[in-house]
């Protein structure tokens, strides 16, 4: 196995793994086990890319809207690539919760940007994650081409507090 790959991998999900935890946020989650249907050699060695607006707080039995501008995965830098999915974890005090499948695929979905909207569940101080599950991508014109899928591990996106209006911030500056 070539550790410096391995290195790169490892930082490159330590940095993507939620250093903003708000608003207008862009992760990135390294994988060096994508897969690709059909094969094709070195093509293991990838990432989940994530765009998404996520708010920072919300008030408790509040409605929310996250909003994922883009999702997919490369094996290569990109800003975007066509026919990008993903799913997305969120767990805590929120209904719904669960996975969330979003974008547009070849085989049907919704384009980009997709809107989710929850309410809050919990009281002041719970937190809301929301992860990266994994994220597909479409290269070349369909039906020839190759899908490339990666895996997020989880990683966060980012994290919406529940807060009463009139209670103090829990948010430290760096």
């Amino acid at each position: 196995m070539n550790v410096g790959r391995l290195a790169a991998v490892a930082a490159l999900a330590a940095v993507g793994g939620g250093l903003l935890t708000g608003c207008d946020i862009h992760a990135e989650f390294g994988d060096d086990g994508c897969s690709t249907s059909p094969p094709v050699p070195h093509h293991n060695f990838g990432a989940v890319v994530v765009d998404a607006s996520i708010p920072l707080y919300v008030e408790p039995g509040g409605t929310f809207t996250v909003t994922v501008q883009d999702m997919f995965a490369t094996v290569t830098p990109a800003s975007s690539a066509p026919f990008g999915t993903g799913t997305i974890s969120v767990s805590g005090p929120v209904t719904p919760s669960g996975t969330f499948s979003v974008g547009q695929g070849i085989f049907g979905g919704t384009p980009f940007p997709n809107t989710l909207t929850f309410t809050a569940t919990g009281q002041d101080g719970d937190v809301i994650t929301f992860s990266a599950v994994d994220g597909s991508s479409f290269e070349g014109t369909p039906p020839n081409g190759v899908l490339l899928t990666c895996s997020g591990h989880n990683g966060e996106i980012g994290t919406t507090t529940i807060k009463t209006p009139d209670s103090p911030s829990t948010t430290t500056a760096p």
